[in-house]
């Protein structure tokens, strides 16, 4: 006979005993938590460590984007600071120089222009440099040069660069009528365009306008060279947030595998101890039940002197004492009955 199978008295056995329905009571709750535990390690888990690895992608981009905008921003603000500073020196000297200018030709009431254009130390003084490749030059209120650093430019009447150099000529027109400034590209002698800053001070008491002007890049060279250490520094300190975001990255996706692979891994043992003692448990209990249940089919078939083997202390054990008596009561009955029927 298996276990869990209960044969009857007319020989019938039922097929679904107390071991399976003991065992489908305690283990039905345990299933379906572990069903629900295999579900969020499937899904869940799998759906969060994803999602935690693309935020630490997304922070390590905007890291790095952060950074290469910090870097921009101080080198925008630095090259822009470095310019206000060149401007300002180019603005002071045009003016210094015109003050120049006025200090010496009030000391030179009597001279005219063709005679101070000839005047060495008045060429000195209108024509000096500013900056590494920048100058000083003299023109008038006609926009006629009178001293200049390129020999060819002295009489140039200056509205003929108006066409080749628009802006040029747009801020040296405004400083016909007074102070002017701005920027203008001018091509070097390579042919490189290179963008220039100028101011144009008039010289007081004289119909003469002194011009500063230099290249503007000279000023802010510091930064851009500052803006290329940066460039180098934050393509290095990228790559090395790079390497350390995947060793991360990767250490993160082996933890979270090896962790949800341990955790896997519980639960099957769990399971199957738990599989495993459900069924040790549910034997203990049916096995006297069905020890008393073969017991009681003999004693139906009048086997008196069977044994009873059940000792457990719970209630099983309380049934087979009481199997027990019966079955002594019943001896007893039978020797009365046998004696009486002698006695007839």
């Amino acid at each position: 006979m298996t276990i869990g199978a209960v044969k009857l008295a007319d020989g019938r056995t039922k097929s679904m005993g107390l071991l399976p329905k003991l065992m489908g009571a305690m283990l039905t709750p345990v299933l379906i938590s572990f069903g629900v535990i295999a579900y969020i390690y499937f899904f869940h888990m799998k759906e969060m460590v994803s999602s935690t690895m693309t935020e630490m992608e997304d922070m390590n981009a905007t890291v790095v984007a952060e950074m290469e905008e910090m870097s921009s921003v101080a080198t925008r603000e630095g090259i822009q600071t470095l310019n206000e500073l060149g401007e300002r020196m180019i603005r002071e000297k045009a003016r210094d120089v015109a003050r120049q200018l006025e200090i010496y030709i009030k000391s030179h009431p009597r001279s005219t222009i063709p005679a101070l254009r000839e005047d060495k130390e008045l060429k000195i003084i209108a024509v000096q440099p500013v900056g590494d490749t920048g100058y000083t030059a003299v023109h008038d209120n006609g926009a006629i040069n009178h001293f200049h650093i390129n020999p060819k430019i002295v009489g140039m009447n200056l509205r003929t660069l108006a066409e080749r150099f628009p802006e040029f000529w747009k801020i040296l027109e405004a400083s016909l009528k007074g102070d002017a400034q701005g920027y203008y590209d001018w091509e070097d002698a390579d042919g490189a365009v290179r963008p220039k800053y100028m101011f144009i001070a008039p010289v007081a008491g004289t119909n003469l306008r002194v011009a500063a002007t230099t290249y503007i890049d000279e000023f802010s060279a510091p930064a851009r060279h500052v803006e290329k250490k940066l460039e180098e520094i934050h393509d290095r300190t990228e790559k090395k947030l790079l390497v350390a975001a995947g060793k991360t990255l990767d250490r993160f996706r082996a933890t979270s595998q090896r962790t949800l692979n341990i955790l896997l891994v519980v639960v099957v043992l769990s399971l199957a101890a738990i599989i495993f003692l459900t069924f040790w448990f549910s034997r203990t209990i049916i096995r006297p039940i069905l020890d008393l249940t073969r017991v009681a089919n003999r004693i139906s078939m009048g086997d008196l002197d069977t044994t009873v083997e059940v000792k457990s202390r719970d209630e099983v054990g309380l049934l087979a004492e009481s199997f027990s008596r019966m079955q002594e009561s019943l001896r007893a009955a039978i020797v009365r009955l046998k004696k009486k029927r002698a006695e007839l």
